[in-house]
């Protein structure tokens, strides 16, 4: 099992309320990548910060049961 924690602009809107924390099973080897697509995330993929267990990775990232992910917005302002 793989813990999805959505960030800011990211959370999902449901009848119950905001989602912003999800509990996904993948198949065996699946990367980052895969939880974009499963989760129709349309943004950008350089406009989002992934990170596994405290750490920055790139979408091809390979996960294994028990990680942690953060999908984060990069955001920039002034």
């Amino acid at each position: 099992m793989i813990n999805v924690n959505l960030h800011t602009l990211l959370q999902r809107k449901t009848e119950t309320g905001t989602v912003s924390q999800l509990e996904l099973i993948l198949p065996d080897g699946s990367a980052v990548e895969a939880i974009l697509h499963l989760l129709d995330v349309t943004f950008p993929i350089d406009s989002i910060i992934l990170v596994v267990n405290h750490r920055n990775v790139e979408q091809s990232y390979q996960l294994t049961d028990g990680d942690t992910v953060d999908l984060i917005p990069a955001m920039s302002g002034g």
